[in-house]
């Protein structure tokens, strides 16, 4: 595999929040520890996206490549209506209608 020391440090921003917090706190150490080029060190730190995708396509990596996703997203927090494949329970809707108004409290007497 081709070393691409800029894809790898932007991939790792993107994906790990501990490694923005660290660039974000100390841009210049993150991006000389990163082993970059004076080019892409200054890239990075103007934040300019179309220098640094200049760069990458310098490098031979085009954009949309499939080694630039993230890790694999977490499942959603509100299940789907229904199984795939299985239709839905008739008289079961997929989201619950709004709540029922409460009683009125009773008076003491």
């Amino acid at each position: 595999m081709i070393d691409r020391p800029l894809f790898s440090f932007l991939r790792d921003v993107v994906r790990y929040p501990v490694r923005l917090a660290q660039f974000e706190a100390n841009p210049e150490e993150e991006v000389t520890r990163a082993g970059l080029t004076e080019e892409e060190r200054a890239a990075v730190i103007s934040r300019d996206s179309r220098r640094l995708l200049r760069l990458m396509h310098a490098s031979g990596l085009s954009v949309g490549e499939s080694s630039f996703e993230g890790p694999p997203r977490p499942p959603r927090s509100r299940p789907k209506p229904g199984k795939p494949g299985k239709p839905a329970k008739p008289g079961k809707p997929g989201r619950p209608g709004p709540k029922k108004p409460s009683k009125p409290a009773r008076k003491k007497n």
